[in-house]
């Protein structure tokens, strides 16, 4: 039964278009990062170019063995695009910018706490990329 409302949930948020999303960053790259971020969600083939293939990360409803390998990818040929999540009532999404170059998006389910999904995009080559994605699953609360 959990894994049956975990699939629903993750079928649902790749299903729902979502607005805009809101940061808490104020200066010049955090406006470059916003424009990147809303174009990311809103363009899939600027989407697949500003993803590094293979992407590191870990597949939703992670098992024991492949979370103890260590060595999971997800391939291009296999990508799922991803919407701006940001609105979605049942989520609670954060941005944290480690560096100017650096940030992390995490998005927690507000009723099971922790169960989310966790991405980190940074700046390569001076563009911003997605350099990782766990899809949606139980982590520890930080």
């Amino acid at each position: 039964m959990r894994y049956t409302f975990l699939f629903l949930l993750l079928i649902s948020f790749f299903a729902c278009k979502q607005e805009k999303a809101n940061t808490s960053h104020t200066d010049a790259e955090a406006d470059s990062f916003e424009a990147f971020y809303n174009k990311f969600h809103s363009d899939s083939l600027y989407q697949m170019e500003h993803i590094v293939f293979p992407l590191s990360g870990l597949p939703t409803e992670v098992d024991s063995v492949t979370l103890a390998s260590g060595n999971f990818k997800w391939q291009k040929e296999n990508w799922r695009m991803h919407k701006d999540l940001g609105s979605n009532p049942e989520f609670q999404q954060e941005f944290t910018a480690l560096t100017p170059d650096l940030v992390i998006e995490r998005l927690t389910h507000k009723k099971m706490g922790n169960v989310g999904i966790i991405r980190r995009f940074a700046k390569v080559g001076g563009e911003w990329n997605l350099i990782y994605y766990a899809g949606l699953n139980f982590f520890e609360a930080k």
